[in-house]
């Protein structure tokens, strides 16, 4: 985890060489904004991704103290919860960095393969179109993220995508059953107001393919 923490630093800096570079020159070229914008974007990112390690190094190390302390006074379920425990820890922050690759394809035969961060599993169709669903990012997004949808909103796309309109249940029990399905459940998310979203950086990549 060090070493990852001094390799985002390295890339930070990196980062900053180049962006002071591109304004030393001060090109007028519309490539260049655009690639000095991303620049500055991608630093970002990296830094909140730093942070958040840190975090997690730290609290990871907390928890595995407290392991060590606990297992010569409690019993080996009470560690395999601790251990859990640290787990699911690990998970919430590793799902609150967000992931910066999605793929999705589907063969319109019943089936879905999906890669996360190079993570690949298979789904149903109707879990993958739901992914995709809960991935777009219509709309605005108050942070780091694609944007929130309603249960509706997730309806209407797949309307437009399958021709069938799903139920409201039907979303409800599709999601409960993607977060079963992925490789983090906290990368399915939900707001205080119902909405839901999957847990993908506005810098990330997307790519959706059907064949067949």
């Amino acid at each position: 985890m060090n070493d990852l923490v001094e390799q985002f630093d390295d890339v930070i800096l990196q980062l900053d060489e180049a962006i002071a570079r591109i304004q030393d020159h001060a090109y007028d070229a519309t490539s260049i904004a655009e690639v000095h914008f991303q620049l500055i974007a991608t630093k970002v990112d990296l830094k909140v991704a730093r942070d958040e390690m840190e975090s997690t190094l730290s609290s990871v190390t907390r928890s595995l103290k407290k392991l060590m302390g606990d297992s010569q006074s409690q019993n080996g379920v009470a560690d395999s919860l601790s251990r859990s425990e640290a787990a699911i820890n690990f998970s919430q922050v590793s799902a609150s960095i967000g992931v910066a690759s999605l793929q999705i394809r589907t063969n319109g035969h019943g089936h879905g393969d999906v890669s996360i961060d190079g993570i690949r599993f298979g789904l149903s169709q109707s879990l993958a179109l739901t992914l995709e669903a809960l991935s777009g990012n219509k709309g605005v997004s108050n942070d780091h993220m694609v944007a929130w949808k309603t249960v509706d909103e997730i309806r209407d796309y797949l309307q437009l995508r399958t021709g069938k309109r799903p139920t409201h249940r039907a979303i409800v029990v599709r999601i409960a059953r993607l977060r079963k399905e992925v490789p983090n459940p906290f990368l399915i998310m939900t707001d205080s107001r119902g909405q839901y979203r999957f847990g993908l950086r506005l810098s990330g990549r997307m790519r959706v393919q059907q064949v067949g």
